[in-house]
């Protein structure tokens, strides 16, 4: 309705850096890193990160505050931590996984009956 306007703050992200993926149904926001992951049926928040092999079907990722750096994510993988997004290999479905979250490499994680 144009007499009650709503207004969101611009976030002036980069585009969504995209290699070698496969999408169905999917809706991906600004400034995410996607790798070699399936995305279907699911929503891709913000500054999210999906690495090698990540299967997210069916599921909302809400996605990041904030960006860690290559040499951050570097630093945190060499200590044996997680770093922001979800690691290499995982497979998620009919999931919602909220914002920042850590989700380390070959995880599953199926929410079902």
């Amino acid at each position: 309705d144009p007499k009650t306007p709503f207004y969101t703050s611009p976030r002036f992200l980069p585009p969504t850096k995209i290699d070698n993926c496969k999408f169905k149904d999917a809706i991906i926001s600004h400034g995410c890193f996607l790798r070699e992951c399936t995305v279907e049926h699911s929503i891709v928040g913000e500054r999210s990160r999906l690495d090698y092999g990540v299967e997210l079907k069916d599921s909302v990722m809400m996605g990041a505050d904030y960006y860690q750096t290559e040499s951050e994510i570097a630093s945190l993988l060499a200590e044996g931590k997680v770093p922001i997004g979800i690691g290499w290999n995982t497979k998620i479905r009919n999931c919602i996984i909220d914002k920042n979250a850590k989700i380390g490499k070959d995880v599953v994680i199926v929410n079902k009956d």
